[in-house]
């Protein structure tokens, strides 16, 4: 009797460390899935990297906007050297092309030649020639230290070429900016500038002016336009 007791509470035993173990199996099991939703709730990378394209005002990321550079710092110190006029002349008669040049490389020119015995019923004080306009050099590649070249990018004649009006017995009449009339490529001469690399052409129309020796005088600049030969001197 004492042996068949002992086995019951034995198996009685057993059942109990059975149902426990169950209830540990059930626990556990439920843990990955509580573990998949809070891996739900994190955002994927790529749902987060489009959270952090969004700024602050809800806006998202666009292109930046260059902003247009201020003036070319070497054309500008380089144009500062020159005179602010330089003029296109024989030293005779009553013409002249002169040349305002601002420090970005823009100028400003007025043609004039006065022509006192071309006449007619209609004007009979003479004619008067003329011609206003505007333009831009590119920026100025040395050459050497004294040369340095460049071209007339735009030329805008303000005055329409042809036109003629009268005025106190004057024929006013409207022409082409002499001496830039098919300016492209032009060249810059500093003070300093050795005579044996002038051109004969450039220095017909300095030594009007200025006496030139072994070189450009003190103070004294010179342009050239190829195409029109045509020199042009300022002092500064």
């Amino acid at each position: 009797m004492k042996k068949l007791l002992s086995l019951v509470l034995v198996i009685c035993l057993c059942l109990c460390v059975s149902a426990c173990g169950n209830k540990d199996n059930s626990t556990d099991s439920k843990t990955p899935e509580t573990n998949t939703k809070q891996d739900k709730a994190e955002p994927s990378a790529k749902e987060k990297k489009s959270t952090d394209s969004i700024d602050a005002d809800g806006s998202t990321d666009k292109p930046v906007k260059i902003e247009e550079l201020p003036a070319d710092e070497h054309t500008t110190s380089f144009f500062k050297k020159l005179p602010q006029e330089m003029y296109f002349s024989s030293g005779a008669g009553g013409w002249a092309t002169v040349l305002t040049i601002n420090p970005n490389g823009t100028f400003y020119g007025e043609y004039h030649d006065s022509e006192m015995g071309v006449t007619g019923d209609d004007f009979p004080n003479g004619t008067y020639y003329r011609c206003s306009f505007t333009g831009q050099f590119s920026t100025p590649i040395p050459l050497d230290q004294y040369t340095y070249i460049s071209t007339v990018e735009n030329l805008d004649i303000k005055t329409p070429v042809g036109e003629v009006t009268y005025k106190e017995g004057v024929k006013y009449e409207n022409t082409t900016p002499y001496g830039l009339e098919n300016a492209k490529e032009v060249v810059f001469y500093l003070p300093g500038t050795p005579a044996n690399t002038l051109s004969d052409s450039f220095l017909s129309w300095v030594t009007p002016h200025y006496s030139v020796g072994d070189s450009l005088p003190d103070g004294v600049y010179g342009m050239y336009s190829f195409n029109d030969e045509a020199g042009f001197v300022g002092k500064k």
